[in-house]
């Protein structure tokens, strides 16, 4: 049997040593890789890690919570998804600065509903808007005869492009007036400026631009 030739100790200290201080360029000849595909290779990976670190930010959500007596507080909610571990990593190096988004107009504040005791004017903004005692409701109301969720207001554009506005009855326990007129549960009624909707012990005015 033919014996192997056994490495000597300058020739075993050789190939630590190249181990050792080239550990990118053993990958790149196990794995094939050039110089230029190793450092394009790693810019991805960093761009992955931190992409994975970005919190998922939803759109605000309109809701108001109206306590009788009390001016209404409206505020939009945002709600952010993540750990603060997780936000705080780094960002690439070669991400472009954007300039900030320009909102484009919007049919905000077109109309309203104001509180016929307070004085309190609630923009519609939410589509639907929704009332009733549920917490995620647009419109909460405490009253005890209000279902959690007993109306809503549509905002509908017509073909000729004007925007008129439904009140709707989702199926209330107690019923939602106008003008002191029960409407037909889920059936869509018209609403015109001036108007007064009636949600238990709460009256509020509707008023459309």
């Amino acid at each position: 049997m033919r014996k192997l030739p056994i490495p000597s100790v300058l020739a075993w200290k050789t190939c630590v040593s190249v181990i050792l201080t080239s550990p990118k360029g053993i990958i790149r000849q196990v794995e094939g890789l050039s110089a230029r595909e190793e450092a394009e290779y790693q810019a991805r990976l960093q761009a992955q890690v931190a992409q994975a670190g970005r919190p998922a930010i939803e759109p605000p959500v309109q809701q108001v919570n109206f306590i009788p007596g009390q001016s209404a507080s409206s505020e939009k909610v945002v709600r952010i998804e993540g750990t603060a571990n997780q936000a705080s990593l780094p960002l690439p190096q070669d991400t472009p600065v954007l300039a900030p988004t320009v909102l484009a107009a919007t049919s905000e504040d077109l109309a309203s509903v104001i509180h016929q005791a307070s004085g309190n004017v609630i923009s519609i903004q939410a589509n639907p808007f929704t009332i009733g005692r549920e917490p995620t409701s647009s419109l909460v109301l405490p009253d005890p005869q209000s279902a959690r969720r007993h109306a809503q207001i549509k905002q509908i554009t017509q073909n000729n492009g004007e925007i008129r506005y439904q009140l709707i009855d989702i199926g209330s326990s107690n019923g939602t007036f106008v003008d002191e007129e029960k409407l037909t549960a889920n059936q869509p009624f018209w609403l015109s400026s001036g108007q007064v909707i009636r949600i238990g012990h709460q009256k509020w005015t509707f008023e459309q631009k």
